[in-house]
């Protein structure tokens, strides 16, 4: 049976690190009005920043891991950044760290790959790490739409 400040001490790092940050969370079961005659999202659409679908902006906290992962294309190898976040299951509700939500923090936009739940022996959930890519496609006009649906609310 695992210590029972055990949870208090990995809440502690994740607390004494952690730094705000936006995550969109995607209600895929929405389209948004954006969509044309072939189901494909406006990727200027100010209304859901290009994803397709009816989106929620929320304010959470977190931990940045930034890391590389090593790929090979044509023979060569080639390292793509990704990055790791921690996420106190208390503070960050469980539909923000779905696969395909996105983290906004300053002027960096990275799309969740998937979540793993870590729990302690009481079954609970205590944190969150998640890995994500950093979005490619219209990176500027992304992020000039969300901090305008920002603003706006």
């Amino acid at each position: 049976m695992l210590d029972p400040s055990f949870n208090k001490k990995i809440r502690k790092i994740i607390h004494k690190l952690e730094y705000s940050m936006y995550v969109i969370i995607r209600d895929k079961s929405m389209a948004c009005t954006c969509r044309d005659t072939n189901d494909t999202p406006d990727p200027d659409c100010p209304k859901c920043l290009g994803t397709g679908n009816r989106i929620k902006v929320k304010r959470i906290t977190g931990v940045l891991e930034p890391d590389e992962v090593s790929l090979r294309l044509e023979g060569q190898q080639q390292a793509a950044p990704s990055n790791y976040y921690y996420f106190d299951a208390d503070k960050v509700p469980k539909e923000a760290v779905r696969a395909g939500n996105i983290i906004v923090r300053e002027d960096e936009a990275d799309i969740l790959q998937g979540a793993k739940k870590y729990r302690s022996d009481s079954n609970r959930v205590i944190y969150y790490y998640t890995e994500a890519v950093p979005m490619k496609s219209n990176h500027r006009l992304f992020l000039k739409n969300f901090y305008n649906l920002v603003r706006a609310r």
